[in-house]
């Protein structure tokens, strides 16, 4: 995989990766602390 420093085509990509990281980041931590609470509730 090439990295290009210049372009808008790069910028889109890098704010689509960043979009999509933070989103999985979101759920897996949503889901931890729907496991967390669960486990303390029972």
């Amino acid at each position: 995989m090439r990295v290009n420093l210049n372009g808008e085509k790069n910028a889109a990509g890098n704010v689509f990766a960043y979009i999509t990281i933070g989103l999985a980041l979101g759920l897996n931590g949503l889901v931890i602390a729907a496991w967390l609470i669960w486990t303390r509730l029972n």
